[in-house]
């Protein structure tokens, strides 16, 4: 399976602006986790396979919920 496991993307400011705010650059940081999985495994997550590689459990994801998928936004001041 192909996973894209992590996306972050990060933009620094250091415009005209940022002189009457008291501070010299602002960091906007957006990352993602977990985004996509590319699989032909049958059940929900290759990786919560709870019997590993055994070929006759394949699609047998009990007790074990896939990894989230998650989204954060978060701002640095630096002065």
């Amino acid at each position: 399976f192909v996973k894209w496991r992590e996306l972050s993307v990060t933009y620094s400011y250091m415009g005209p602006l940022m002189r009457y705010t008291g501070f010299s650059t602002v960091d906007v940081r957006v990352a993602g986790r977990n985004l996509a999985t590319w699989t032909k495994y049958r059940g929900m997550d290759p990786e919560a396979n709870l019997f590993g590689s055994a070929t006759l459990t394949q699609g047998t994801d009990i007790f074990n919920p896939p990894q989230i998928r998650s989204y954060v936004l978060s701002f640095s001041f630096n002065r």
